[in-house]
């Protein structure tokens, strides 16, 4: 088992020195991968719901994220269903919360919050955010599809004020930075 990002994999894939992927985020192929890889008859694919759950944690540590205004606004910023349909070509859901609907812990009484800028804005009007102090977005970097939703949801934040910079760490630095308040 080895862990490589998604361009070196398409070439050991293809060159026959990587036998299978496996799924779930890390070992997972983008939609448009998977489309070459698809219009070759040598590669079988097979699909199934999966209970891989892409998420941003708020550091609540923050006193900027403690108010549950600001975590609210950025969940109504954040059009989930526009990254599933144009990143994932569709194939996701947008669920509410760590579990999918393929797993026996996913509760259908906890709805995702939709789309909603204005609500957003408004929330964070309430919660007297400081617009100008920058929002740092860890990212752990590596996959297409990751690279792409961190970039729409930086620009969705900023849409509704909030001044953001992304920060890509490799998966190590970032769970590091992560279990280290950071």
């Amino acid at each position: 088992m080895r862990m490589v990002d998604e361009t070196v994999m398409m070439t050991e894939l293809q060159s026959g020195n990587i036998d299978m992927l496996a799924g779930g985020s890390v070992g997972s192929l983008s939609p448009n991968n998977m489309e070459l890889i698809n219009q070759n008859e040598d590669f079988v694919i097979e699909e199934s719901a999966g209970t891989n759950v892409e998420y941003m944690i708020p550091n609540t540590r923050n006193e900027r994220f403690a108010d549950k205004r600001v975590r609210q606004a950025v969940n109504y910023a954040v059009d989930v269903e526009m990254i599933v349909e144009n990143l994932l070509l569709g194939n996701g859901e947008v669920v509410s919360g760590p579990y999918t609907s393929v797993s026996p812990y996913k509760s259908d009484k906890v709805e995702p919050l939709e789309y909603n800028p204005e609500k957003a804005r408004q929330l964070l009007e309430e919660a007297n955010f400081d617009f100008e102090e920058p929002v740092v977005l860890m990212v752990s970097a590596g996959g297409e599809v990751r690279d792409k939703s961190a970039d729409i949801i930086q620009q969705q934040l900023e849409a509704v004020g909030m001044t953001v910079e992304q920060a890509p760490y490799d998966i190590t630095t970032w769970i590091s930075n992560a279990r280290e308040g950071n």
